[in-house]
């Protein structure tokens, strides 16, 4: 190595980084230039040296490092929205919207985070037909969120969610957390015009 002038430079990164850094050392061995995000919004960067790309492969959040990261970021009011880590086999992350009054789940599932808030179980809808022709015109319309049914213990409830891929920026994870509040309360609104109607 010496010959070719390269001289060894030792580094310290998160354990999950490990991947990455590696990665990057033929191309900054070959001279490449590479641009270095702060972890949290480290993605898919292109790198080229004697004309072949390197691409960095960006490793899947845990749980754990997903909650770490934005319990500590700025990218919502921690007063409107609070995060707990509930361990376990399958770890997850408790979202609770404060204002709303209504908790949130987050999971990680190898590739796809999914994050899920109840409405209200299925048996409590008087006009359940008319609230499921509604829900279905206007679902399409809620931004990173969809609306389905889930089983929990026996009984069906109405579910609203959004899903994304567990390689996402921090800034998008965010931003999935938020907009579920936003089309929670237009959900409700649905809800409340089906009952009126009645």
């Amino acid at each position: 190595m010496k010959e070719k002038n390269l001289h060894k430079v030792e580094v310290y990164v998160p354990e999950r980084m490990k991947k990455q850094l590696k990665d990057t050392e033929p191309a900054l061995r070959e001279g490449s230039a590479i641009c270095v995000f702060p972890p949290h919004t480290l993605t898919q960067e292109m790198m080229t040296s004697k004309g072949s790309n390197f691409m960095t492969d960006v490793s899947p959040w845990t749980a754990k490092a997903l909650f770490e990261e934005l319990s500590s970021s700025d990218l919502f009011d921690q007063d409107a929205i609070s995060l707990k880590l509930v361990e376990g086999m399958n770890p997850s992350i408790e979202i609770t919207y404060t204002d709303l009054d209504r908790t949130a789940i987050m999971a990680v599932h190898g590739e796809q985070i999914l994050v899920s808030l109840l409405i209200c179980p299925i048996a409590d809808v008087a006009d359940q037909t008319a609230l499921n022709e509604q829900l279905l015109k206007a679902h399409k319309y809620l931004p990173l969120s969809t609306i389905g049914i889930t089983t929990i213990n026996g009984q069906d409830y109405y579910e609203l969610f959004g899903a994304l891929s567990s390689r996402s920026l921090l800034t998008s994870v965010a931003t999935e957390i938020a907009a579920l509040a936003e089309n929670y309360e237009e959900v409700v609104s649905a809800f409340v015009e089906v009952a009126n109607a009645a």
